[in-house]
């Protein structure tokens, strides 16, 4: 009996190594950051550069080498495009729009990717039924000006991902499965204009490295998750940021330092939370912020001053909350003030002017 359990041992032991070797034969194109060998490239003054005079070193996933005619070493300066090639992952046009009409007509089109090969590089991978094991599959070349992952299986993201992509403008990840950022997510991405983390089940931004590198980010969408805290310096790298979407997640507070440094604030909307307090300082910078959406929280009190930095604001929704404003609360500029619904009168879509607004005693 001893001797027949020890031939089964050795079996697995030899089957287990087997498969070791086996799976150990596949290259992972994404795995140079967790390799011992040293990568190649730095991010400098805007652009991805080859630093190392390593002749082993490892380039990010998205460059290949080539022969520098000056030196006549090999460097990480060649735009990896193996991606317009693979025609199980990808459908390729000169224009986003023509690879998206081949997709559509290409036999399991549906599961790939459509690829622009003109100079206005963009990848739209969205509705392709990805999950981590696939997009890792994916490289995308160098000069990417747009990516999409939109409504995918993804659950969490990987800095090698994006780390060679230092032209990238947009991203998309909306509607997928993630629940956490990890803090060098976008670091070498420091074109990023618009980020789009929408519908995910993000439950907080606790790392305020995240957006450290993103300083040129105009457009943030964070809606539709269950963000419960946020730190107070995850915006404060954000100073060009114009469009900051927040609702529909579990916030309770808006504190003084989380607008502070968006002086350029145009579009702010943190409805549908659980928001019961507004720090005095919250607004004071927003002075461009143009509509303010807070609706649907449970703010009950508000401080004279919480909103005299709005002086260009022409927009304000603090419906369905349960706060009582008095003359002094709100701005003296001319603008549009949403109410909540009178017993007389449904006029949850009026819109008041700053005088009508100032003599109601509460809603």
């Amino acid at each position: 009996m001893k001797l027949f359990s020890s031939v089964l041992l050795l079996a697995s032991l030899a089957d287990r190594t087997y498969a070791t070797k086996k799976s150990s034969g596949k290259k992972d194109p994404l795995a140079n950051r967790n390799s011992s060998k040293e990568v190649c490239q730095r991010f400098e003054n805007g652009e991805v550069v080859h630093k190392s005079k390593n002749t082993k070193c490892k380039c990010f996933a998205s460059f290949k080498k080539e022969m520098d005619p000056e030196t006549g070493l090999k460097k990480c300066t060649g735009e990896r495009t193996k991606l317009f090639d693979q025609k199980k992952l990808a459908v390729t046009g000169e224009t986003i729009a023509e690879a998206k009409l081949k997709r559509a007509n290409t036999p399991g089109g549906a599961s790939m990717c459509a690829a622009a090969t003109g100079e206005g590089r963009e990848v739209d991978c969205s509705g392709a039924r990805m999950d981590g094991q696939r997009a890792k599959k994916i490289i995308v070349p160098a000069k990417t000006k747009k990516l999409s992952y939109e409504n995918n299986h993804l659950d969490s993201l990987h800095p090698q991902w994006f780390e060679g992509l230092p032209e990238l403008k947009a991203l998309n990840i909306k509607n997928n499965f993630i629940q956490k950022l990890n803090p060098h997510l976008f670091k070498n991405n420091r074109n990023l204009e618009e980020i789009d983390l929408s519908q995910n089940q993000i439950l907080k931004l606790d790392k305020s490295a995240v957006f450290k590198k993103n300083r040129n980010v105009k457009t943030l969408k964070l809606n539709n998750n269950r963000i419960v805290e946020m730190k107070m310096k995850i915006l404060t790298a954000l100073p060009n940021l114009e469009h900051f979407e927040i609702q529909h997640n579990r916030l309770n507070r808006i504190n003084g330092k989380m607008l502070k440094v968006a002086t350029e604030l145009k579009h702010f909307d943190a409805s549908f939370n659980n928001i019961a307090s507004i720090s005095t300082q919250a607004f004071r910078s927003s002075k461009k912020d143009e509509t303010v959406n807070l609706q649907n929280n449970l703010i009950s009190q508000l401080n004279k001053q919480v909103f005299s930095g709005l002086v260009g604001c022409k927009f304000l929704n603090l419906s369905y909350n349960n706060c009582k404003l008095a003359q002094g609360y709100l701005p003296t500029n001319g603008f549009s003030y949403k109410t909540r619904s009178q017993p007389q009168q449904d006029q949850r879509h009026r819109q008041w002017t700053i005088q009508e607004a100032s003599k109601l005693e509460g809603y």
